[in-house]
C-alpha cells in the first residue's frame, strides 16, 4: 500500500455507517463467544465460536484505534505536537475511564451480592480491587482496561516514531503476545509464559491492544486496497485462520486460546478493508444508535445473562434469546432516557 497524506485521508467526508452496523453484529458475536455452551456439537463450535465470532474483539480494537487517530493530525509520520492533538487523545481516554468506572461499580455490585449469598472463602474487597487494577473488574473489561493503559502508550510512541515504525514495532509485540498466549505449549518458553501471565492486563494491552489498535493507522496514513483485492485477501486470511485453529486444536496442546493467533491480525486488517470499501447510504440517526448498542450491548449482556439464567426454561437457547432482546430494549430505552435533560447522566453508560 503506498503512502498518502495522512492530512488529506483524515478531511475526507466519507460515511462510516458500515462500521457503525458492524460494531453492533460484532457486539452480538461476542455474547455467543461468553455463551459458546450453547452449542453441544465440538464443530460447530470450534468454526462458529472459536473462528467467526473470535474476529469480532479484533475488529473492535482496530475500528477505535481508526476513529481515534483520523481525527488527530500527523506531521513526518508521527502525531503533530499541538493542543488540539492532546485533547482528542485526553477526551477519548476520560471516555473510556468513565465508561470502565461506571459499569465497574455496576457488576461490583453484582460481585457483592454473590459474594453475600455464596460467602465465597476470599477477601471481597481485596478481590475486586485487584481485578480492576489488574486484570477487568468482570471477565469481559479486560478489553476496557487493555485500552485504558495502551491509548496513552501509543499516543506518546506516536509523538516521537514515524507510523511506519510503530506498525513494524506493533506487529512484533503482537507476535510476542501470541507466543505466550496460543503457542505456549512450546518447549523452553515456559519461563517467558509465565512472565507474560505475571504481567497480566500490562502484557495483554502491549501485546493485544496496542497493536490491533496501531494497525488501524494502516487505514489512515496509506493508500486503501482496492475492494476486489480487499475481498481475496479476506477469503485467504479465513482459510489461513480456520486452518490455523484447527492445527492448534488437533495436533497441540492448546487449551482453547484461538482468539489471538497469527492470523488474527492479518485478518482484522482484511475485515476492515472490506468493511472500510462498501459505501452504502443508510441514516445517520440509524448509524448513530448502531453505534451506541453495541457498546451498551458489550457492557451489559453478562449482567442481564446472570439474571435470565436463574428463571427455569427448558433451553438455555431461550436464556440467551431473551438475553439478547432485552440487551436490545435496554440500549433502546437507555438511549432514549439520556436525551431528556435530566438523563444526560446515563450517557455515561454508552
Amino acid at each position: 500500500m503506498r503512502e498518502v497524506s495522512v492530512q488529506n485521508k483524515i478531511s475526507s467526508n466519507k460515511s462510516y455507517c458500515v462500521l457503525d452496523i458492524a460494531k453492533c453484529v460484532a457486539a452480538i458475536l461476542i455474547v455467543f463467544i461468553h455463551h459458546g455452551f450453547l452449542f453441544t456439537n465440538k464443530w460447530t463450535a470450534l468454526l462458529f465460536v472459536n473462528v467467526l465470532c473470535r474476529y469480532a474483539v479484533p475488529f473492535f480494537f482496530v475500528s477505535s484505534g481508526f476513529f481515534l487517530f483520523k481525527k488527530i493530525t500527523f506531521k513526518k509520520g508521527k502525531i503533530e505536537k499541538k493542543k488540539e492533538n492532546f485533547q482528542i487523545f485526553l477526551k477519548y481516554e476520560i471516555r473510556i475511564v468513565i465508561l470502565y468506572s461506571v459499569w465497574s461499580l455496576i457488576y461490583g455490585a453484582l460481585r457483592f451480592y454473590d459474594y453475600s449469598t455464596i460467602n465465597g472463602d476470599y477477601s471481597f474487597l481485596k478481590d475486586y480491587i485487584a481485578s480492576l487494577l489488574f486484570s477487568g473488574s468482570y471477565y469481559h473489561f479486560w478489553y476496557l482496561l487493555s485500552i485504558i493503559i495502551a491509548i496513552p502508550i501509543i499516543y506518546f510512541i506516536l509523538r516521537f516514531i514515524e507510523i511506519k515504525y510503530a506498525i513494524l514495532m506493533s506487529i512484533i509485540l503482537y507476535a510476542l503476545g501470541t507466543l505466550a498466549y496460543a503457542y505456549y505449549w512450546l518447549p523452553g518458553i515456559t519461563a517467558y509464559v509465565e512472565l507474560y501471565n505475571a504481567s497480566q492486563i500490562l502484557g495483554v494491552a502491549i501485546s493485544r491492544a496496542l497493536p490491533l489498535i496501531i494497525i488501524s493507522l494502516i487505514f489512515i496514513s496509506y493508500k486503501p486496497l482496492s475492494k476486489k483485492l480487499s475481498i481475496g485477501m479476506l477469503v485467504i486470511c479465513v482459510i489461513l485462520n480456520i486452518a490455523e485453529v484447527l492445527f492448534l486444536n488437533l495436533y497441540t496442546e492448546n487449551a482453547g486460546n484461538y482468539s489471538y493467533v497469527i492470523t488474527t491480525l492479518p485478518l482484522a486488517i482484511c475485515v476492515f478493508s472490506v468493511l472500510t470499501n462498501i459505501n452504502i447510504t443508510i441514516n445517520k440517526n440509524v448509524c448513530s444508535y448502531m453505534r451506541r448498542i453495541s457498546t451498551i450491548i458489550y457492557c451489559v449482556h453478562p449482567l442481564v445473562y446472570y439474571f435470565i439464567n436463574m428463571l427455569d426454561f427448558p433451553t438455555m437457547w431461550i436464556n440467551f434469546g431473551l438475553t439478547i432482546l432485552i440487551c436490545f430494549g435496554f440500549s433502546f430505552l437507555l438511549i432514549w432516557l439520556s436525551d431528556f435533560k435530566y438523563g444526560k447522566v446515563l450517557k455515561y453508560l454508552y
